[in-house]
């Protein structure tokens, strides 16, 4: 009875061993093995917290074998203190919450392998003042919360193959003074630049659909809207351009290519413009 106990917990126990996730630590880094890429793995967040500057590879080594970095996952790197981080070319994914909160990070490079970020992927990085995207043809969207409360960013150049700026996304990125949407997006979520202050300028593509509540509302700063329609579809959410004491509808001037004016004060969520003028 004793052997046969031994025998089941032994056949039970190489079972579950494949089951269990095989994580290892080399160069301050700590990683785990992915079932989903064969030979990859992701970053996951160890035994102690990461600070400093952290340089993570395109691949590496443990017990004989290598592996390919291809995920930063949720949380890894979350309320971390650090400062500078280098990201591997062939990086597939980052997780929802990867960097929230990491304050001192000033600045990230995208590698233009990314197809996946996570919700609230650099959420509250209060210190980031620049995020670079590489080419990438594969990431399609900005997720919710992407950039949210990154007080300090000034620039940021999106990706030209997202299709979608999720809800939140860059809501109360106050240093933020201008940006240009890709020809391609066709939804902004709710609340995606709300409370940008120092915005003073944007431009919307032809193919845009839908924008969300509260869209551009608190952008006290913004005098010009540059939409690149010559038939635009029609906005339904009212308050889009409304919030918190702000009515762009008054402030801001609407700038619509030559000969659409008319199209515009005759569609709805456009016509509420004061003042719309052909370029």
């Amino acid at each position: 009875m004793k052997t046969r106990l031994i025998l089941l917990t032994l056949i039970a126990f190489a079972i579950l061993l494949p089951l269990c996730a095989q994580t290892f630590e080399t160069g301050g880094v700590t990683y785990e093995v992915m079932r989903s890429y064969t030979g990859s793995v992701a970053v996951v967040r160890g035994g102690r917290a990461y600070s400093g500057t952290i340089n993570i590879p395109t691949s590496v080594s443990h017990e004989g074998k290598t592996y390919s970095v291809r995920e930063i996952a949720d949380r890894a790197f979350k309320d971390c203190y650090i400062s500078n981080i280098t990201l591997p070319y062939n990086l597939a994914r980052i997780g929802a919450e990867a960097f929230k909160g990491c304050r001192n990070l000033w600045r990230v490079t995208l590698p233009s392998s990314l197809n996946s970020l996570g919700t609230g992927c650099f959420e509250d990085c209060t210190g980031m003042g620049q995020v670079d995207f590489g080419y990438s043809s594969n990431l399609r969207e900005l997720p919710a919360r992407c950039f949210k409360n990154c007080n300090s960013l000034r620039t940021v150049s999106l990706p030209g193959y997202i299709t979608a700026i999720g809800d939140d996304c860059f809501r109360d990125c106050r240093s933020l003074t201008a940006i240009d949407i890709p020809y391609r997006v066709e939804t902004i979520g709710s609340n995606a630049f709300r409370a940008c202050r120092s915005m003073s300028r944007v431009t919307l593509p032809a193919s845009l659909r839908r924008l969300g509540g509260y869209c551009f509302g608190a952008c006290y700063g913004l005098r010009t809207i540059v939409c690149q329609s010559r038939a635009p579809y029609a906005i339904y959410e009212s308050t889009a351009f409304r919030s918190d004491g702000t009515d762009l509808y008054r402030q801001a001037t609407l700038r619509v290519p030559y000969g659409a004016a008319d199209y515009y004060r005759k569609t709805s969520g456009w016509r509420e413009f004061n003042k719309i003028e052909e370029k």
